[in-house]
């Protein structure tokens, strides 16, 4: 017989979601961009831990009000925000991203995943969409 070795690898894993219609002065969970269903809450189990290592994100407008923290895109874990990298102004790029090395924001199997849009009581405009990726390291035993 022969070793047994367990190798372990980190995969990034994109997961999509979108928001129509981004409204103001709330907090509003975005929804999983394969969610026909518009089941809620609207996150998504992994079946491996990991790492949230980063979001981006894509504005279809730019925003026109709402001070110093017109909009902040969030991840959440378990329905509950876990990391708050992005707050985004009128001088913000329609398009960009953050992130972070592994093990820093971590999750289990089976915690859903998500990402939440907080927006100021003077946000606008609310009829802009907003397309998010948050990416993951999946923790992969081989």
């Amino acid at each position: 017989g022969g070793n047994t070795y367990t190798i372990p690898a980190t995969n990034l894993v994109a997961l999509p979601f979108v928001l129509g219609s981004v409204p103001a002065n709330t907090t509003t969970s975005m929804k999983f961009s394969d969610n026909a269903l518009a089941v809620t809450p609207p996150r998504m189990n992994s079946i491996f831990k990991g790492s949230i290592v980063g979001i981006s994100y894509r504005l279809s407008t730019a925003i026109t009000a709402g001070g110093a923290t017109a909009m902040k895109i969030q991840a959440t874990n378990a329905g509950v925000i876990v990391w708050s990298p992005l707050t985004l102004t009128t001088a913000t790029a329609n398009a960009s991203y953050a992130s972070q090395s592994p093990n820093i924001t971590t999750f289990v199997p089976a915690n859903g995943l998500g990402i939440d849009i907080t927006t100021s009581a003077t946000f606008a405009p609310t009829t802009m969409d907003v397309a998010c990726i948050l990416w993951l390291a999946l923790d992969v035993y081989y």
